[in-house]
């Protein structure tokens, strides 16, 4: 597997960009739901980059929860 330096394609390459974000994202997710459901929804909101604190409050989770399961599984 080759490395593609995404941010110095040219603009003739947005395609290949779009393909390889699409892929990549596909696979996050795919990892992502292996992991339990409570632990995938942290991993989720964390990704749209809600603090510790934030994701407790959505989940109704202690934030030590939300660091434990971001320790655990990252």
């Amino acid at each position: 597997m080759s490395v593609v330096d995404i941010d110095n394609l040219s603009k003739d390459s947005f395609y290949l960009k779009e393909v390889v974000i699409e892929e990549a994202s596909s696979k996050i997710e795919a990892a992502i739901n292996t992991l339990p459901n409570k632990c995938a929804q942290i991993i989720r909101l964390s990704i749209k980059d809600l603090s510790n604190a934030e994701i407790a409050q959505h989940l109704n989770i202690s934030i030590n929860t939300v660091k434990a399961q971001k320790k655990n599984r990252l």
